[in-house]
């Protein structure tokens, strides 16, 4: 285990190495505390000895005494065996802060997940389990996701969530920042799905809710005055969820809170932004009145400002560009009408010139010479815009094998449609013509 208590205050064994030494040395100081007792087992208060070996630095019990702490450990370093390796600094930066915060909060209680629950035989183990005013919270730092874990990793935190709330606890998690990914021109949040699932609800979503639904409740009218393109066929509704990434620096951490409404929940996983995030230092986001703040309160108001007056000023934009589009589209469908009446009186002089021809060939209907296959044909072609394998198939099955031979009376049908297949449909019907 990682922990021991040292001076009836819980430890965490890398913060007891002298870093002015070179490890070698601060590890044997280390281990000669311990073998004059040091140490002892938060659970069984047995005398620890510390071990440095593969597994890192650690502190053990002495053969044959092994409790239940023990046992716990070994979940939860099974559980943990995957995380990156400055997973434990940042839950322990964690731990300390919301530690010291037990001074001035009688209601509230801080301990490693593992040493809480020590005795109970869990089978997921959060990093710490916090308790205030009876309410216990398991929160859990997130780190060292790609593409390949995350799908194998989405099962396992399902479960874990589940597990922890079946036990009783809300769940919060915090996101190592290395896995954030975010366009800020499109305002696209870019997530991993397991990102997805340990998103929170907060009372500050529900506050972007309102501030949404009061500006528009039509998400496509959102989305398009802020220029988002959604890839989902399937707009959501206005559901402002957050995710909390931690950012490491060289002696602290700091938090940055993003709202967003989840829009595409199948991979790739795409959200609207609908903050641009902020930063805040560990110790805002983890004080805790009624709950646990997450966020900063001057900082918060800004951003509500700052989307309110984006939008308003987007909106004015948008409608004009809606109006000029509308009126395009207008003047489009006016040119297009303008231009069908050309094309239909094209289409007149065009066949006029043709009954013209007929005429003087003398192969129109109602002169004394009947109308020829060739004056049919040349009829339909601009009539029926008939092509060659349409010719073929009136020359082979009506004239052919039906023997519909009166052309004059082919053109009487031919003018009633407008279309090949509808003429076909009347020549079916039309009974064999014996004289021309």
């Amino acid at each position: 285990m990682h922990h021991a208590v040292y001076q009836s205050a819980i430890i965490y064994i890398e913060d007891r190495l002298d870093t002015s030494l070179p490890r070698k040395q601060a590890v044997e100081r280390l281990r000669k505390a311990a073998n004059k007792g040091a140490y002892s087992c938060p659970e069984c208060h047995r005398l620890l000895r510390v071990r440095d070996g593969e597994r890192g630095l650690f502190f053990a019990h002495n053969p044959g005494e092994a409790c239940e702490l023990q046992e716990s450990n070994a979940t939860y370093s099974h559980q943990t065996k995957r995380e990156a390796q400055h997973h434990s600094v940042l839950r322990e930066m964690i731990h300390e802060v919301l530690k010291n915060q037990e001074k001035i909060r009688p209601s509230l209680s801080v301990e490693f997940g593992y040493i809480a629950k020590a005795g109970q035989k869990w089978s997921h183990l959060p990093d710490i389990v916090m308790s205030h005013k009876g309410v216990e919270t398991a929160i859990s730092v997130l780190t060292n996701v790609d593409r390949m874990k995350d799908q194998k990793l989405v099962k396992k935190l399902r479960e874990r969530n589940a597990y922890f709330k079946n036990k009783g606890l809300d769940t919060l998690w915090f996101i190592d920042v290395q896995e954030q990914v975010i366009d800020e021109k499109t305002r696209a949040i870019y997530l991993w799905e397991s990102e997805l699932d340990l998103s929170s609800k907060t009372p500050q979503d529900e506050a972007w809710d309102k501030l949404l639904l009061d500006l528009s409740e039509d998400t496509n009218q959102l989305f398009s005055v802020m220029s988002y393109l959604s890839p989902s066929p399937f707009l959501p509704s206005i559901d402002t969820r957050s995710l909390f990434y931690i950012h490491s620096m060289s002696e602290s951490i700091e938090f940055s809170v993003h709202r967003f409404i989840a829009d595409q929940k199948i991979a790739p996983f795409q959200a609207f932004a609908v903050n641009e995030g902020y930063r805040m230092n560990i110790s805002t986001a983890l004080s805790l009145q009624e709950n646990l703040a997450l966020h900063h309160e001057e900082q918060e108001a800004k951003e509500h400002e700052h989307f309110r007056a984006l939008y308003e000023k987007r909106l004015q934009m948008w409608k004009a560009e809606q109006e000029f589009l509308q009126a395009a589209a207008q003047a489009a469908a006016e040119a297009e009408t303008i231009a069908r009446a050309e094309a239909h009186a094209r289409y007149e002089a065009e066949l006029q010139v043709i009954y013209e021809k007929a005429r003087n060939e003398q192969i129109a209907y109602g002169t004394s010479k009947p109308m020829s296959y060739n004056g049919l044909k040349e009829l339909l072609k601009v009539h029926l815009k008939m092509t060659q394998p349409e010719q073929m198939l009136l020359w082979t099955t009506y004239v052919g094998r039906q023997g519909l031979i009166n052309f004059d009376r082919l053109w009487e049908l031919a003018q009633q449609v407008t279309s090949f297949s509808a003429f076909e449909e009347l020549l079916r019907k039309e009974p064999r013509h014996t004289k021309r």
